[in-house]
C-alpha cells in the first residue's frame, strides 16, 4: 500500500519526465533547425530536427532527472567550420545560443499559461517551487488551491516543473554557449590558442557554473516572472 510520501515522489518523478520530454524535445529540434538555417546541417543529419522525444533523451540526463528532478537531453552538435559569411560570427551566435533562447521563451510561455489558465495568485507559488526545488509538491497545490478542480491542478504542476527545468536549462546553456562561441572568436583571430583549448573549454565553464549559476537562476526567475505578468495584463489577461 502506497503511502502519502510514496505516492508524492510517484507524481513529481511523473510530472518532470513528462515536462523533461517537452523541454529537450523543442531545443533540440531547435537548436539543429536554426544551425541548419544558418549554414550547418550536422544536427539536422543526425535526426535532431524530428519531434520524436526518444530522439533527444539523453540517458544520464535522464538517470540525473530521476535523482536530482533535473537532466538535460542529447547535445546536438554544431561545426561552426560549415557556416560561412556574410555575418559569420553573427550566425554563429545564433546557432549556439538557439537553445537558450527557446528555454527562457518556453519557461516565459509556460508562466503566462500558469496565469491564465489559474490567475496571477498562481505566480507566487510557481516562484517559490521554482526558487526552492524542496517547495515542489503536487500536495502543495491542492492544500492551498482546494477549489480547483484536480486536472487544473495537476497541469499547473506540470508547467511548473517544465519552468523550472527551463529556467535551470536556459542559465547553463547560457554559460556553456558564450564560452563555446567566445573561443570559436578567439580561435578564428589567433591559432596560438589551439593548444590550451582543450583545458579552457572544460575548466571556464565548469568554473563560471559553479560561481554564477545559480545568482543568473534567481535573476532569471524573477525577470520571466515579471515579463509574464507584464504580457499577461498587457493583453488583459491578468
Amino acid at each position: 500500500m502506497l503511502n502519502m510520501q510514496t505516492t508524492e515522489l510517484l507524481i513529481t518523478t511523473l510530472t518532470f519526465f513528462l515536462a523533461y520530454l517537452v523541454s529537450v524535445t523543442l531545443s533540440g529540434s531547435f537548436r539543429a533547425w536554426v544551425a541548419e538555417k544558418m549554414g550547418d546541417e550536422t544536427g539536422a543529419a543526425l535526426g535532431f530536427l524530428s519531434l520524436n522525444p526518444f530522439i533527444h533523451i539523453d540517458m544520464l540526463g535522464l538517470m540525473f532527472l530521476f535523482i536530482f528532478f533535473f537532466g538535460w537531453g542529447r547535445y546536438v552538435p554544431i561545426n561552426h567550420f560549415n557556416i560561412e559569411d556574410p555575418y559569420r560570427r553573427l550566425k554563429i551566435a545564433a546557432a549556439y545560443f538557439s537553445d537558450t533562447a527557446i528555454h527562457f521563451f518556453s519557461a516565459l510561455i509556460g508562466i503566462v499559461a500558469l496565469i491564465v489558465a489559474v490567475g496571477p495568485h498562481m505566480l507566487l507559488f510557481a516562484q517559490q517551487m521554482i526558487r526552492h526545488r524542496s517547495a515542489m509538491s503536487h500536495f502543495f497545490l491542492v492544500q492551498s488551491f482546494p477549489h480547483l478542480p484536480s486536472l487544473t491542478l495537476t497541469l499547473s504542476f506540470i508547467v511548473i516543473a517544465f519552468v523550472y527545468l527551463n529556467v535551470i536549462l536556459g542559465v547553463l546553456t547560457l554559460i556553456m554557449n558564450a564560452c563555446s562561441v567566445g573561443m570559436i572568436i578567439i580561435t578564428d583571430r589567433s591559432n596560438g590558442y589551439q593548444e590550451i583549448n582543450q583545458y579552457i573549454v572544460i575548466l571556464i565553464p565548469m568554473a563560471l557554473i559553479f560561481f554564477f549559476s545559480e545568482p543568473l537562476r534567481i535573476v532569471a526567475i524573477e525577470l520571466i516572472a515579471q515579463a509574464g505578468f507584464a504580457m499577461s495584463r498587457a493583453i488583459g489577461l491578468a
